[in-house]
């Protein structure tokens, strides 16, 4: 009997399993034994939760992007960039965001345990479908993450006019 012992330190939040295994030689035959599969599991020390009030609007209705943050970690967590680009179909109306080209941006520090609630407030313009998309920068403890997979969508219709002839 052999044991093992290993210390990992993730980088980013990680959800897998992983054996080892161990190849040796017995005479003339090689052989390999694997053993139990290790199931790692991080726990999130920052959350990010983004969606709108309503994903089908009609033209001139209004909606609001939240964004909601929170540091469930031990320490501050430092918001580097948070970046939404806004589809053509809608009009920023009022937001916490700062307006950068194309894009919205925030930045900040969230102290432990501490929760940030943004908004955006549009206005539908155009009909169509299209997506909110954002990524976001923090730092954690020296190290630097990054989550680039934000998103809702959002429809637009156009009830158009009703002919009535007679």
């Amino acid at each position: 009997s052999f044991t093992c012992t290993y210390e990992v330190t993730p980088l980013e939040e990680i959800d897998l399993f992983l054996a080892s295994s161990l190849r040796y030689d017995e005479g003339k035959r090689s052989k390999e034994i694997f053993s139990d599969a290790v199931h790692l599991l991080t726990s999130p020390v920052f959350l990010v939760d983004v969606g709108t009030d309503q994903n089908a609007l009609e033209i001139n209705e209004r909606g609001e992007l939240n964004i909601d943050m929170s540091n469930i970690g031990e320490d501050t967590v430092k918001i580097v960039s948070l970046k939404f680009r806004v589809p053509q179909i809608v009009r920023v109306d009022n937001t916490q965001l700062t307006r950068d080209g194309d894009f919205y941006t925030w930045s900040g520090n969230l102290e432990e345990n501490d929760t940030r609630a943004l908004y955006i407030d549009f206005s539908a313009v155009h009909s169509g479908a299209s997506v909110i998309t954002g990524t976001i920068t923090y730092e954690y403890k020296g190290m630097s993450f990054t989550k680039s997979n934000l998103k809702s969508d959002v429809s637009i219709e156009d009830k158009g006019v009703k002919l009535v002839s007679s």
